[in-house]
Formats: structure tokens, sequence, C-alpha cells
């Protein structure tokens, strides 16, 4: 099985612009998975969707939130 390799942006997925700050960003994701979270939806096919979008909030915000991670992305892109 070959796995694709995640193309989105995390600056899409947090939907906030290229270069926000600290403080922007950990407000966006707060915001977003209150927002997002799979527990405020019914169980079911809903509920797995609503799951793989959380997944991909929490891997942005996790690359955005270390500074280190972040400086790499800004540079390489995914391939960083």
């Amino acid at each position: 099985m070959v796995m694709k390799a995640k193309t989105i942006c995390p600056y899409a997925v947090l939907n906030i612009p290229v270069g926000s700050n600290d403080e922007d960003i950990k407000d966006a994701y707060k915001r977003l998975s209150r927002l997002l979270h799979p527990d405020k939806r019914p169980s079911g096919s809903e509920r797995l969707a609503a799951q793989e979008i959380f997944i991909e909030l929490r891997d942005a915000y996790e690359l955005l939130s270390k500074p280190c991670l972040r400086q790499a992305y800004d540079h390489f892109g995914h391939i960083g």
C-alpha cells in the first residue's frame, strides 16, 4: 500500500495567512478545534469525517506551533 504525502498547507488548514505569529496560530487552532471537534457530531459517517478533518487540524497546529518546524516548512515546504 502506497501512502500519499499530505500536501495541504497548514496555514490554509488553520485559515490564517503565511507568517502569522504564535498567538494567531494558537487562537485559530482553539477556535477551529471547538467548532470542528468530532465529539460534537453524531455517531456514524459524520463523526468519522469530522475526525479526519480534526486530525488535519491537529497536524497543522503541531507543525506551526513549533518554531523550528515552522521555519523548516516556511523555507522548504512539505519536503522540509
